[in-house]
């Protein structure tokens, strides 16, 4: 374990990363027939090695330069985000707390999508109203005025 520094230099933030890494590396599933690991989340590698939470984002931040630094994060977070996926799919956490650690810790964004579309899926036409008679839009727009007018 390392001893907390008074000030995270470039060089032990490195450290500090390395051993995270390494110990991640080393962490292997509590058994052979469940994907559960010691370390699954931010978390639990923070309180691991006695860090606080933000510490992470902070310093990988302050030190995006450095290329060394921001590969290791960036295998730490698949390794964590793979984790978390074996354990979702063989069920040893639950769906809704995988998507919340999802989102939460790897970025992830539920959107919707929707599509207009025409008859059978064919793209819609568009009514290009300059080119219809005039004659022909009057008769529409008043052919609407009555059925609000019955209705």
């Amino acid at each position: 374990m390392i001893t907390k520094p008074t000030k995270y230099t470039e060089e032990v933030v490195l450290k500090i990363m390395t051993e995270a890494w390494e110990l991640l590396k080393n962490d292997k599933p509590l058994n052979k027939f469940e994907p559960q690991w010691e370390i699954d989340t931010i978390a639990g590698l923070s309180s691991k090695l006695e860090l606080w939470r933000e510490w992470w984002t902070k310093y990988v931040k302050i030190y995006s330069d450095n290329t060394e630094i921001s590969h290791t994060w960036v295998k730490i977070k698949n390794e964590l985000e793979f984790r978390l996926s074996k354990q979702a799919l063989n069920g040893t956490v639950k769906e809704r707390m995988a998507i919340f650690l999802m989102k939460c810790n790897h970025g992830f964004v539920e959107t919707d999508r929707h599509e207009h579309t025409g008859l059978e899926g064919k793209e819609l036409n568009a009514v290009d109203y300059s080119k219809v008679p005039e004659e022909v839009l009057a008769a529409f727009i008043q052919s609407q005025k009555d059925n609000e007018d019955e209705e």
